[in-house]
């Protein structure tokens, strides 16, 4: 499977200079209609469901992309070298699936994870023995738990989330608007070095999905937009390219938007999306 920095790298290969369509993003609430075949039928019928956010192209805008990289008028938007970084670190951090996460040591390390923790048993002559049992934190409410009952999550949810999660991991690589606050954001440059702290929110009541409300946090910024931009022109020079899905699907299962959780915090954690003001 090709990688996204593949892709792109590939889209400068004998490069033709010239436009390309400007993609935007926009995290308003949007109506989409579905066909889905319901329990008791093969006949498919239409839902409307809400979705948060959607990429889409400007209109007949465009942007201009040469072998230097993508440029708004005389304006360097986003170098090569830049494009090609950005989309080895999407790379970097994306996982075929979610809870192979659990053998990252960095980003176990920053989730707190403790391979020293032992417990007390008595073994079968009555005498106390000390067993390892490795173990970590909800990130939720805090409860600490051996390894193997941790659950790993998705930050923002994988029904209905691409804008979210894909805008989230943007914005960690500076490509939104306004910056990044969170750990992740703030300690990317130095992965795996630092802790991300437990929220400590009431055991298994809320949910672990709250959507940051500073809109600027979910809009793409001008080297966000030229990102997005040559992505939708290097997945449409492939034939076999699922698309701006290509993007979408590194970004759903990147350590950026992976939490550990216990049962119950998980168990009824919410798949709502908060407006975005």
């Amino acid at each position: 499977m090709s990688t996204i920095r593949q892709t792109i790298s590939d889209a400068f290969k004998g490069l033709s200079p010239g436009t390309i369509g400007l993609h935007h993003g926009d995290p308003s609430t949007y109506s989409h209609t579905l066909s889905v075949k319901t329990k008791n039928s093969s006949v498919k019928k239409k839902k409307v469901i809400q979705v948060p956010g959607r990429f889409y192209q400007h209109g007949s805008k465009t942007l201009y992309l040469d072998a230097k990289g993508v440029w708004e008028n005389t304006a360097l938007l986003l170098s090569k070298a830049d494009a090609l970084h950005i989309a080895g670190e999407i790379d970097r951090f994306s996982l075929s699936y979610h809870g192979d996460v659990k053998s990252n040591n960095e980003w176990l390390a920053m989730y707190g994870y403790n391979p020293t923790m032992s417990i007390t048993f008595h073994d079968k002559h009555g005498k106390p023995v000390q067993k390892p049992m490795p173990g970590m934190a909800c990130h939720n409410c805090g409860i600490v738990l051996p390894i193997q009952l941790i659950e790993i999550d998705h930050h923002m949810p994988q029904a209905d989330g691409e804008y979210l999660y894909t805008v989230k991991t943007l914005r960690a690589l500076g490509l939104t608007i306004a910056a990044g606050t969170g750990a992740k954001s703030t300690g990317i440059g130095n992965w795996g070095k630092f802790v991300i702290a437990v929220k400590e929110r009431p055991f298994g009541t809320n949910p672990q999905l709250n959507l940051v409300a500073d809109r600027n946090k979910w809009i793409p910024n001008d080297k966000g937009k030229a990102f997005l931009s040559l992505c939708a022109f290097a997945f449409s020079l492939n034939p076999f390219s699922i698309g701006m899905m290509a993007l979408t699907s590194a970004c759903r299962n990147s350590m950026l938007n992976l939490v550990p959780l216990c049962r119950t915090c998980n168990g009824n954690k919410s798949d709502y999306y908060k407006v975005i003001k």
